[in-house]
């Protein structure tokens, strides 16, 4: 339950909002098979389709068609996941602003009591720009190319994590060039206690930002970072899950000072009344790539509560902040920049829980940046087998 409340929640949505990686492993102990089918189509009406600034606003209807699937083998032992999913959004009007997405995923991992090893690997072509800095843009088309290798060794009560993961990120416009880049790393992870009561770890990330051009109208440094922290964690499988790790990070290149700045990366979530509620929370800290000047120190922070009114009525209420300062930014005025997303809503299941159901779907979502404000209004039904 734990597992899954934190990836359906945590995962973005319509901003970015990652944090650290946490060497872990999938629970392999029931053994199974699944096909999971997706198909939702939801409609609504936005007041700032382009996230312009206030007082050139530009009301349009849309809608938003998602189609996935995802197939699941599972032993006592080792697991493959295959998934793929397409998503496209239309307006009634400004059809500038229409885009098509699709993803491709695959994992395997492979478990006993001592040993563990895991491989996952995604393939995206995205338009929707979700990063702060990139809310100039209307569609931003680009190819995301993500993988990730990680294995586990289990001595009593310690734990020796490690890992590597590489990604590229390609613009299709010819004239973004500048933002394409590479960011690989290694990471490493003792912990000691048992994960079914507290474990403490300590981190060690290292990695590196490598830009494809230098295009000095756009100036970009490869850099290069560094992370350790210290933290503890704890998890129930049916009540709660906690994290909370702080250090230091480091990020030197070409035009970077090679100043050290504060990291830290906390999440939880607590669940109650047998499942029926569920309050979550996060917060990140730390130094990124940026598209608008040379690195930036984002910050940010997540809460949300949902609560089960009954077997098939729930309803959810949610809140998250980006800010991000930036270091030699192009535009001077522009050393800062928030944005804050609210979102309410209400959902309703429709059939069986077995084979074929669905879902009715109805809610709010408001965004306020430095310079523009958003209002969506959307509903629609999602099947899914």
């Amino acid at each position: 339950m734990i597992a899954s409340i934190l990836a359906g929640s945590l995962a973005p949505a319509a901003h970015a909002f990652e944090f650290s990686p946490v060497i872990d492993f999938p629970d392999l102990s029931q053994p199974r098979r699944r096909a999971d089918v997706l198909l939702s189509v939801v409609g609504g009406y936005d007041t700032n389709v382009g996230r312009s600034p206030a007082g050139s606003e530009s009301a349009d209807s849309d809608l938003e068609v998602v189609a996935g699937l995802n197939l699941v083998g599972r032993t006592s032992r080792s697991s493959l996941d295959l998934g793929c999913e397409y998503r496209a959004e239309r307006h009634g009007s400004r059809d500038e602003f229409d885009f098509d997405e699709n993803i491709l995923k695959a994992g395997f991992a492979w478990r006993t009591r001592k040993a563990a090893f895991s491989l996952a690997g995604r393939l995206a072509s995205l338009a929707d720009p979700v990063d702060v800095e990139t809310l100039d843009f209307s569609i931003l088309r680009r190819t995301e190319t993500f993988a990730t290798l990680t294995a586990g060794l289990t001595l009593g009560k310690t734990e020796l994590g490690v890992g590597y993961r590489s990604s590229l990120l390609d613009h299709e416009e010819a004239s973004l060039g500048y933002l394409d880049h590479g960011d690989s790393g290694f990471e490493a992870e003792i912990r000691v206690g048992r994960p079914e009561a507290m474990q403490y770890f300590v981190h060690f990330d290292s990695g590196g930002i490598d830009y494809d051009v230098f295009d000095p109208a756009h100036p970009r440094p490869d850099f290069d970072y560094q992370r350790i922290y210290l933290g503890w964690r704890s998890r129930t499988e049916t009540r709660s899950a906690v994290e909370f790790g702080a250090g230091t990070q480091t990020a030197k290149g070409t035009f970077l000072p090679g100043g050290s700045v504060i990291y830290v990366t906390a999440s939880a979530v607590m669940v109650r009344q047998d499942g029926a509620s569920a309050l979550e929370a996060a917060y990140s800290r730390g130094v990124e790539a940026a598209a608008t000047a040379d690195c930036k120190l984002s910050s940010r922070v997540l809460a949300r509560y949902s609560k089960k009114v009954n077997p098939r009525e729930r309803w959810y209420a949610g809140v998250r902040w980006e800010g991000s300062e930036f270091l030699n930014p192009e535009d001077p005025a522009a050393g800062t920049l928030a944005v804050t997303i609210a979102d309410v809503g209400i959902e309703y299941a429709v059939g069986s829980p077995y084979g074929w159901h669905g879902k009715l779907y109805a809610g709010l979502t408001t965004e306020t940046g430095d310079a523009y404000d958003r209002l969506r209004a959307r509903a629609g039904l999602a099947v899914t087998y």
